[in-house]
This record gives structure tokens, sequence and C-alpha cells, in this order.
């Protein structure tokens, strides 16, 4: 008996037919790094690859929920479980998912991953400016988060994004927001930040855009709240569609519109949707995610 069949037998199921042989040695090692905590690196790449490429439902359900344990944030949780969520939505591992997803989401809350006015922050996949490390928030800046910074009343619980603003404008709110708190910068990303956070293959291979995005084809042109539909890998939602944001495209210091927004054919979403504002016309669908930086850092770089 392999070591993947003694794994399973101690849980008490069967061995899956539809389990290759490398996946179910993939599984075992990732379970036993998992159990000594051990080479965290090594255990999610073992269990990425499982989840994604093991068609027995109970091994990949299996990774999805150690995943969803090794995650570094909630949005990062939330994209595996809703990976289990969609594709094995009757399996006994997705009650327990839930519940602890709910905990993390209620851990990460005391991190600094988590503003308690803005929500969740992902880390950008390299150095994204060239200097610093930065971290760029999981969705579009909605009408209540815009409302709780400039102190209005009367706008909780809308998490539509906030639309129809202009560069100047948000500069404004920015400067109200980073005169709030010392440990962080908040700006508007770059265009290479936001390139970097999309990656590479919209929509991802076998998957529908509208999984993803809301577009012309699906929204019936209106803005829809924020984080509905699925996040990319890093977690990251609405990157492409529902909004169009604004981002600084440093070779040439001009504001560029990303993403496309609800107005947007699918078609156009494809590709890479980079557009001047006088190329997009409509201020309407125009919005704004944040990227944050320690300010201490920040600051540094700037001498």
């Amino acid at each position: 008996m392999d070591s993947y069949s003694v794994v399973l037998k101690a849980m008490g199921r069967s061995v899956g037919t539809d389990a290759k042989p490398k996946q179910r040695t993939q599984y075992a090692e990732a379970l036993e790094l998992f159990k000594r905590g051990e080479d965290v690196v090594r255990t999610r790449r073992l269990l990425e690859s499982v989840a994604k490429k093991c068609r027995d439902r109970d091994l990949a359900a299996d990774a999805d929920y150690l995943l969803i344990q090794l995650s570094g944030d909630s949005a990062e949780a939330k994209y595996w479980l809703n990976r289990l969520r969609k594709r094995y939505p009757d399996h006994p591992n997705l009650l327990p998912a839930k519940i602890l997803y709910d905990r993390i989401q209620r851990d990460l809350k005391d991190t600094a991953e988590y503003d308690p006015i803005l929500g969740g922050f992902v880390l950008l996949p390299g150095d994204s400016t060239g200097e610093l490390p930065a971290e760029m928030q999981s969705h579009e800046v909605t009408r209540e988060e815009w409302g709780k910074i400039l102190g209005s009343a009367g706008i909780s619980d809308d998490s539509h994004p906030e639309a129809g603003v202009e560069v100047g404008e948000i500069s404004r709110w920015l400067d109200t927001l980073n005169q709030r708190q010392d440990v962080w910068h908040y700006r508007l990303p770059t265009v290479r930040e936001w390139s970097r956070a999309l990656g590479d293959g919209w929509p991802p291979a076998g998957e529908l855009l509208s999984d993803y995005a809301w577009h012309k084809g699906n929204s019936c042109e209106k803005l829809q709240r924020v984080a509905v539909k699925q996040a990319n890998a890093l977690g990251l939602h609405d990157l492409l569609g529902n909004v169009a944001e604004w981002c600084l495209d440093q070779p040439t210091q001009q504001w560029r519109l990303c993403g496309g927004s609800m107005l947007t054919d699918s078609t156009a979403m494809v590709g890479f949707p980079v557009e001047s504002p006088s190329e997009h016309g409509a201020i309407r669908d125009v919005g704004f995610r944040l990227v944050r930086e320690k300010k201490n850092s920040s600051e540094k770089a700037m001498k």
C-alpha cells in the first residue's frame, strides 16, 4: 500500500480511482510536511498542483481545504473556498472550509493585511514599483469606504464602487486618508502594478470571463457590488469590469484607465485593456482601488 493509501485509510476514506500515482505521492508528501509544519513553500506548491490537476474529487477537495489553512490572507483563503464551492458543492469538506474561512477573516482583522475601513490587501508579486514591496486593495473602493474617510453620514453598507471620480478628487481624498494614520501610505496603482496583479491569460483556460468580470453583456450596464465575482489567483476582485480603474503610467507620467467597465464589451477585456481617459469616454463608469506601502519605507525611498 502506497503512502497516499495509508493517509486516506487513516482518514476513513477509500483511495480515489481517478488519482494518478504522481498526485498521490504529491499529496502524501504535502500532508506530511503540513503536519510537521515544515517547508510551507513546497507544501503549498504540491497542494496547488493536486488541487488544480487531480481529477479525484476527494483528493482535490482535501488539497483545497489545506490551502485555505495555509492562506496568508482572507482574500487568498476566499479564492480556495470559492474553488471548492464551485467544483465540489456537495463535498463534506465544504462546511468545515466555510467555518475555517470565517475564523481566518476574524483573525486577520487584527493583522496588517486587513484594514478596518478599506478591507483586505494583497501583497503584489515582486517589487512592484521597482523599489518597494506594495500591497493592493482586494476590491475597488466602495461608496461606503469613500464616505467613511470623508466623515459623510448616510453611506453605510453601500458596497457599490465609488464611480465618476476624477484623479484630482481622488488625490484630495487620499490626502485625508494618509493624514489619519501613521503606518501606511496609500496611493493609486501604477499600470505596471495593475498588470502584474491581473496576470496573464484572461479568462483562465476552461473558464468563463463572466465568472470574473462585470461587462456590458452581464451587468445590465449598471454598477454592481464589489467582490461578487470570483477573485483571481492573487485574491483580487473586479480587476476587469465593473468600473475602469485609474492607474499611473510611470514612463509618461500620464493617467490611464485599466480593466474596462460594466459598459465595456466582453471581447475588449480578453486582451490588456489600458486606455487614455479620452479613449475611454464616459466618466460615470470610472473608479479606483488603492495600493499601500509602509510609510517609513516610502519615506526612505523618496530621500
